[in-house]
């Protein structure tokens, strides 16, 4: 299979699984259908963001097309960590901790050691 249908396929693949680990590792915040129909913008960009890199690396820079894929993906990071954050923790709650999985916000008081 040509590298670039194989990246575009695994890419495919991976968006469904990768709303629930963001939405339950990540950010540690409940998934909702809301979040679950704008999260493929997080995916869009991310996709734009590689396959860009991914081209421009291969075509104009020559880099071997088994490790530009590599490099294309640590260039997308930041930009897709910005856009997911926006999504899929509320507006509230963005730059605090969160308590863990399926919680919106950070409710519980903080433990005593003693």
């Amino acid at each position: 299979m040509p590298y670039f249908a194989a990246y575009s396929l695994a890419f495919l693949l991976s968006m469904i699984g990768s709303f629930f680990l963001n939405t339950y590792f990540t950010y540690r915040t409940r998934p909702t259908w809301k979040k679950f129909a704008l999260f493929p913008l997080t995916n869009v960009t991310n996709y734009l963001v590689q396959s860009v890199g991914l081209y421009v690396l291969v075509t104009w820079a020559g880099m071997d097309d088994r490790i530009a894929p590599l490099v294309a993906a640590v260039v997308a990071i930041p930009f897709t960590y910005l856009i997911s954050q926006r999504i899929l923790v509320p507006r509230g709650t963005r730059g605090t901790a969160t308590t863990g999985p399926g919680s919106e916000t950070d409710e519980r008081q903080p433990s005593r050691l003693a």
